[in-house]
């Protein structure tokens, strides 16, 4: 949520889903009210299938304080995501210490200042997806497509 507000505070316009629920989803929506993101950021709640959502989005992000193997990371990039990340070990050894997504302090500021650098920068997001869609062999690419797919439309 703070990193939300910054990125408010800096003009940025985006629309932030928070897919998953949790005990804290009470102090989330009072810290939303607080901070007048009402129109900025959606809590989803839980979701059986919340691929429709990452598909949706121009860039996907993994706000963790700790996270040893973030498989939703490996999701997006197979959905061809740009992504940003804190710079937990998980997402360290998946974006390739930055090669592949950018990665940010374990901060608000810091994730804040590296979806900046995404929100406003469409080439550099284009970038970081063709990075996925390039190294993949074309027909097994064709496969996850197809699979996914039809994963995303149930």
């Amino acid at each position: 949520m703070e990193a939300a507000a910054i990125l408010k505070e800096q003009g940025s316009d985006f629309r932030w889903y928070f897919v998953g629920d949790g005990d804290e989803r009470e102090k989330l929506e009072r810290m939303i009210a607080d901070a007048g993101l009402q129109d900025r950021i959606v809590l989803t709640g839980f979701l059986l299938n919340p691929f429709p959502y990452v598909k949706a989005c121009d860039l996907y992000v993994q706000p963790s304080y700790e996270e040893a193997q973030p498989l939703s990371i490996m999701e997006a990039q197979i959905l061809g995501k740009a992504i940003v990340s804190t710079n937990t070990v998980g997402g360290a050894a998946i974006l390739k210490n930055g090669e592949r997504g950018i990665l940010t302090p374990v901060t608000a500021v810091g994730l804040a200042d590296g979806i900046g650098k995404l929100l406003c920068d469409p080439s550099r997001r284009a970038a970081f997806e063709n990075l996925y869609t390039m190294q993949d062999d074309p027909a097994e690419k064709e496969a996850y497509a197809a699979a996914w797919e039809k994963l995303l439309s149930e």
